[in-house]
């Protein structure tokens, strides 16, 4: 595809890979501290915007990994990304005392497996 060829393209360095990759981790645990505290709020809306920019994030991690032609990078990421929102599922359960908001991180956590494995199927392909 084009857009893999592309952005394989660009093929960043090994310092600029780890510079964007920590820019990117701490974008995400400033955005877990504003989660923690519109979930302690009460702010369903808040939080429901922190998880899809955490979702973002995981995305354009993998999207870097790819530039800078890391595939076992990009399937670390991927089991990471899940692993956290499926975690996060179960705390949205306990606190709002119903699966809605868990429901729907389920969801994401779905889309960005897919999305995740599109990604890994589209780079090998490429090769």
């Amino acid at each position: 595809m084009d857009i893999v060829n592309t952005l394989k393209a660009y093929s960043l360095s090994e310092k600029q890979y780890f510079q964007i990759n920590s820019i990117l981790l701490l974008v995400l645990v400033i955005i877990l501290g504003v989660l923690a505290k519109g979930s302690y709020n009460g702010v369903l809306t808040s939080l429901k915007v922190s998880l899809y920019i955490q979702c973002f994030i995981c995305i354009m991690m993998q999207v870097v990994a790819v530039m800078a032609n890391k595939t076992s990078h990009i399937k670390y990421l991927l089991l990471g990304s899940y692993f956290f929102l499926f975690c996060t599922t179960f705390y949205l359960d306990n606190f709002f005392y119903g699966s809605t908001a868990g429901f729907f991180v389920r969801f994401l956590c779905i889309y960005s497996i897919l999305q995740g494995c599109f990604i890994i199927w589209l780079y090998e392909k490429n090769k």
